[in-house]
């Protein structure tokens, strides 16, 4: 039997870690500033409080991610992070300045410093509980009256437009509200619900997304989408220029719950939750639009800021922004054709 060849041992440093688009912005817990200072035990061999710290040189397990027997360790105990003031990005190699600071400058200081709510009210799943069936009887619609409500309901929605240009005038907070509550029923993979809706009416923090939302869509629209999805933008006259973020009188982050996280530190996996999700904001656009209100769906690439900005737990990532308001008085939308029935039906 020949004799297993030696494993090569490595005398030369690592090659360091190339980004696909240059240099990575650092972590919240690498940025001392806007990031706010590095928590206890974060660094080196400091443990957090309840947790042994690691061996020198031993690899630490990316947050989130679970070990193939038991559940996932939290990276750091539950609780809320900070709020900024300001959501950056890195500072610029070529003159050590940061044009996200840049940015927040121009449009004046930052004074938002308060806490945010790290979540709303606890709540707990039904996990492992005995199925408990309820009578569920709703009275019948008359066919008549079912085909009344479609057809105006169709009528209605087919006037839904996404809306970019906003007036200022404040909108009624108690029908937002109520939008969000229609959006909270949406269906969820094993009734997780794994949402959380953050309503920022705070004209400061909608600036603070807007300056750090717009760093990234410059870096988006100078070449990080790609030539193919700058085309297919085009017919939408979009660009890195993102004044609903601030004109619009209140915002709502949409986050997904990736797991649900007790106060205790312990979680539970959620299922379906891009999908969930998703349903939900389609409800929500919905309620909006049948409240009178004009909506948008804003996904700034990447969404990493929203979390830092509006404080948020470790278990909640940002699905999307939807603005609220009104048009504005000299709003315009794009040309488009909507498909028809019978290119998107089919009936089998």
């Amino acid at each position: 039997m020949r004799n297993p060849r030696p494993p090569a041992v490595r005398t030369d440093p690592p090659a360091p870690r190339v980004h696909p688009y240059g240099s990575a912005p650092p972590g919240p817990r690498d940025l001392p500033g806007p990031y706010g200072p590095v928590p206890a035990g974060r660094r080196g061999t400091d443990a957090p409080p309840g947790r042994a710290a690691a061996e020198p040189g031993t690899a630490r397990r990316a947050p989130g991610r679970a070990r193939r027997t038991g559940a996932p360790e939290p990276d750091h105990p539950p609780g809320n992070r900070p709020v900024l003031a300001a959501a950056i990005p890195a500072p610029s190699p070529q003159n050590g300045t940061n044009p996200g600071e840049a940015a927040l400058a121009r449009s004046g200081p930052a004074r938002h410093t308060r806490r945010m709510s790290p979540t709303a009210q606890q709540w707990t799943p039904t996990h492992g509980e005995p199925y408990r069936p309820v009578a569920h009887r709703p009275e019948r619609m008359p066919a008549g009256r079912t085909l009344e409500s479609a057809a105006q309901l169709r009528e209605r929605m087919g006037q839904r437009r996404t809306v970019r240009a906003f007036s200022t005038d404040p909108v009624p907070e108690q029908a937002v509200r109520d939008a969000i509550a229609c959006a909270a029923t949406a269906p969820s993979g094993a009734h997780q619900q794994p949402w959380t809706f953050v309503l920022v009416k705070d004209p400061e923090v909608r600036r603070q997304i807007r300056a750090a939302a717009e760093q990234e869509e410059q870096l988006s629209y100078e070449g990080r989408l790609g030539d193919e999805w700058l085309a297919a933008l085009r017919p939408l006259g979009t660009d890195a220029v993102k004044a609903h973020l601030t004109d619009a009188p209140a915002l709502i982050v949409v986050f997904q719950q990736r797991y649900w996280l007790g106060e205790d530190g312990s979680r539970r996996k959620h299922y379906y939750v891009d999908e969930s999700v998703g349903i939900a904001v389609g409800m929500l656009l919905t309620a909006l639009h049948l409240s009178g209100l004009a909506a948008l769906v804003h996904t700034p690439s990447p969404m990493r800021f929203l979390a830092h900005v509006l404080g948020r737990p470790e278990n909640e990532k940002a699905f999307a922004v939807v603005p609220v308001g009104y048009p504005a008085d000299d709003c315009e939308v794009p040309d488009l054709v909507r498909k028809t029935l019978e290119q998107v039906l089919v009936e089998v």
